[in-house]
């Protein structure tokens, strides 16, 4: 079995290089933890170039977007008790308020759903 010589990874929480390769797994393991990422092992460089490049045609669009520390950090705090990551909060607002679909209604309650009076 061939040992991986190289790992790529992609960062998709909007860092400014958002594609790194590096040689060891000590620093991948270490560049990733804590950071939303894609990564994988390679023995060639040529396949992880290509690996990389396939996550952009994959039907997604990468955004870097940069916010000053007051609006990140209210941002963090609402994403929190949301319970919902940055790519499906900005999805919802783009789909109700720039295409105005409907909400996404997967909470598991119906309209018919009544609250009880106990």
């Amino acid at each position: 079995m061939a040992k991986n010589k190289l790992y790529a990874i992609h960062f998709i929480d909007g860092r400014q290089d958002p594609d790194i390769l590096v040689s060891t797994w000590a620093e991948c393991s270490e560049l990733i933890k804590g950071a939303p990422n894609r990564y994988k092992g390679f023995s060639e460089p040529k396949d992880a170039e290509e690996w990389l490049a396939s996550l952009e045609t994959a039907g997604k669009k990468t955004y870097e977007v940069t916010l000053p520390d007051v609006y990140a950090k209210a941002l963090d705090k609402e994403l929190k008790l949301m319970h919902m990551s940055l790519s499906e909060y900005l999805t919802d607002i783009i789909r109700t308020d720039l295409l105005n679909e409907e909400p996404d209604s997967s909470n598991g309650e119906s309209e018919e759903d009544e609250e009880l009076p106990f």
